[in-house]
């Protein structure tokens, strides 16, 4: 009977032992997750603020294209005014 206990008791251990070294693995795990995430979303923050500056460069320069496209069909106008 005590040496069942005994291997019992070993078992019981060995088997807290192995839970430990699993936990301990999850929480890494975990850990390299997070940083992960973390890194992710910095990436995703710096990329929508790229995204915002190149959507204001082009409303300017499609703004600054209408403007100079206005700007030609204006001295078209003038050309063929002189010219009549």
């Amino acid at each position: 009977m005590c040496c069942e206990l005994s291997n019992q008791l070993k078992m019981v251990q060995d088997t807290n032992k192995r839970l430990q070294e699993y936990n301990t693995s999850l929480q890494q795990y975990n850990s390299n997750l997070q940083a992960d995430a973390s890194k992710s979303g910095e990436t995703i923050s710096k990329l929508q603020k790229e995204k915002s500056a190149m959507m204001e460069t082009m409303a300017i320069l499609r703004e600054s294209n209408s403007s100079m496209g206005n700007q030609l069909e204006s001295s078209r106008v003038s050309i063929s005014m002189k010219c009549i």
